[in-house]
């Protein structure tokens, strides 16, 4: 089997755009869609979005436009060989235009396989808790009102993004939790690596007592040293949230054992 033909399109669909910290403007909403044909039949799907100011990513098609041409002729099932094939050795390139080759050949290698991709991968679940994750909002009360609408959906869980200033953010964390017990929705909160370190810390401890499951990006993510000195890993689990490119220096990180970089749930509290 080899591919004969990758096909991109990007879609910038007209709706309303939010923002999830005060110090962004409303975001622009891309999904890059990459198909992979091969000269058997088989076809494999992907999609990225990503999130920009001001205008539509453009970033990620291009970025395809210079390895698109190293694909063809390839075996799509060499999975992992096109994919370090594809790093550049050299300047680096956009992240989610590998991501959704990536992604594509994974759907392409479950197609051929005639399995679904989770249970390529080693899975056995049949389902898997989600939950609800919110855009900044006007104040607390459309807050409420959101999470009212949420669990009348069925969601059990929500993450906010909101203001991503602390005095503000714990405003909305008091009383969300103060409606909606822990036992009745599991609540987590996303700064954005908005937060320095006194104020990651302060925040930390409430949300440890008002229950949270968990404390998204408090910090820069490249200054994971930081989460340690604060003692963030110790209390609300502290994710690094979904930066790319992140530099860990494995030793101050006790051999990757005081963060947890995958959003788990605090251990005792499965949504």
């Amino acid at each position: 089997m080899r591919i004969d033909r990758v096909e991109v399109r990007v879609v910038g669909p007209q709706v309303q755009r939010f923002t999830w910290s005060h110090d962004l403007p409303e975001q622009y909403m891309t999904n890059t869609v990459v198909r992979i044909f091969t000269d058997e039949g088989v076809e494999g799907f992907g999609g990225v979005s990503n999130y920009t100011s001001y205008a539509h990513d453009r970033y990620t098609a291009e970025t395809l436009r210079h390895l698109v041409p190293a694909l063809i002729g390839r075996d799509p099932l060499e999975r992992e060989v096109l994919w370090r094939s594809l790093w550049s050795r050299v300047f680096p390139l956009a992240p989610g235009a590998l991501a959704v080759v990536d992604i594509a050949l994974w759907d392409l290698l479950g197609k051929a396989s005639n399995l679904p991709i989770c249970q390529l991968l080693g899975g056995s679940r049949r389902q898997i808790p989600s939950y609800a994750s919110t855009p900044m909002l006007e104040d607390v009360g459309a807050y409420l009102d959101l999470v009212d609408q949420l669990l009348e959906q069925g969601f059990g869980a929500v993450k906010f993004h909101c203001w991503c200033v602390p005095d503000r953010d714990l405003e909305l964390a008091r009383a969300v939790r103060g409606k909606h017990a822990p036992d009745r929705v599991a609540l987590m909160l996303d700064v954005e690596n908005n937060y320095d370190w006194d104020s990651a810390l302060r925040v930390a401890w409430e949300l440890e007592a008002l229950e949270f499951t968990w404390f998204e990006a408090p910090l820069y993510e490249h200054g994971m040293k930081d989460v340690i000195r604060t003692g963030l890993d110790g209390m609300v689990s502290a994710p690094g949230g979904p930066g790319l490119g992140v530099e860990v220096d494995w030793e101050a990180m006790e051999a990757a054992t005081l963060l947890s970089f995958a959003c788990p749930w605090k251990p005792g509290r499965a949504l």
